[in-house]
């Protein structure tokens, strides 16, 4: 009976890993997602912000990783009301956790 309860937690825990480990490669598997984070880092960015401090990363690529930052619950996007709207980007609890992993 506990070699099952015990394979159990095992099993749990490889998973566990195996998420974590696959979500890590996502996130940091791409060139520029590391830095976007670290530009974020350093308080609410606007899209065009983030493009004139990655100028050798296109706009679109930089908007196709903020994307996905932001589907895996790194980055979040504030959009304030009024004309003309205005986009932020911050770092949620999660994409705060990641910071340890980024050398600046």
């Amino acid at each position: 009976m506990f070699d099952i309860v015990a394979k159990e937690e095992v099993n749990i825990r490889q998973n566990i890993m195996a998420r974590t480990t696959d979500l890590l490669r996502k996130v940091f598997g791409a060139k520029w997602k590391s830095c976007i984070i670290a530009a974020i880092d350093e308080g609410h960015q606007r899209p065009s912000e983030i493009h004139r401090r990655l100028k050798e990363a296109t706009p679109r690529v930089i908007d196709m990783q903020l994307r996905e930052l932001e589907e895996f619950g790194i980055v979040a996007k504030n959009i304030s009301n009024g004309f003309p709207l205005r986009a932020e980007y911050f770092l949620t609890e999660k994409g705060k956790t990641v910071l340890p992993l980024i050398e600046k």
